[in-house]
């Protein structure tokens, strides 16, 4: 059995269970997400699990429109997305700059569809983690 994470709560935070993203990025070469994530226990005991998912994948074809819609509520490209402990995550922008889910200039729906497509992007990852470490008796 795992043992729960012990997370500080503020007046931003918000729990889900997981899976969550843990890490994200596109790769140029081959073209793909390199995703780190953290399993719901019935698919991996490990605290974070790690998969590259090919830009024409099935998979990648769902992760594809949900970055782009990322990108149109931060209102700017981003190059990697990183969790930052708790409910909070840091986008990395190419400029060098980065935001904060939790930073106070998004207006709250705008986080809560931003979290919301976070957690989608997490299920995705995981499903196709599951589907291919089926056959090697990885998944719990």
């Amino acid at each position: 059995m795992l043992t729960p994470l012990q997370l500080p709560l503020d007046d931003h935070d918000r729990l889900a269970d997981p899976p969550l993203l843990d890490s994200f990025h596109l790769e140029p070469r081959p073209e793909g997400f390199s995703i780190m994530f953290i399993p719901s226990e019935g698919v991996s005991t490990e605290q974070t699990e790690t998969l590259f998912l090919r830009l024409d994948s099935p998979e990648g074809r769902l992760l594809a429109p949900l970055v782009q819609r990322i990108h149109r509520l931060l209102q700017s490209p981003v190059d990697r997305i990183v969790h930052s402990g708790g409910g909070n995550y840091t986008f990395l922008l190419p400029d060098g700059g980065s935001r904060q889910l939790d930073d106070g200039t998004l207006d709250p729906q705008t986080v809560h569809w931003l979290f919301d497509t976070l957690k989608h992007m997490a299920q995705i990852a995981e499903c196709a983690f599951a589907i291919t470490h089926a056959a090697t008796g990885r998944v719990a």
